[in-house]
């Protein structure tokens, strides 16, 4: 069996014509999420500049 006759199956899907690769794993929304899911969180507003006037004693 050639490379070329084990790769020649294709399928049509919603973005259109592909060919599925032995070993490579198909692309799914996990992965992406996963990244959104493990990023730091970012402050929904700017934070106020921190006081520097040190007359409180």
């Amino acid at each position: 069996m050639s490379a070329r006759s084990r790769h020649a199956q294709s399928e049509t899907t919603r973005r259109g014509e592909q060919t599925p690769i032995h070993g490579v794993r198909p692309l799914t929304m996990r992965a992406p999420l996963a990244l959104l899911i493990g990023a730091p969180m970012r402050p929904r507003a700017a934070q106020k500049p921190r006081a520097t006037n040190l007359d409180l004693f």
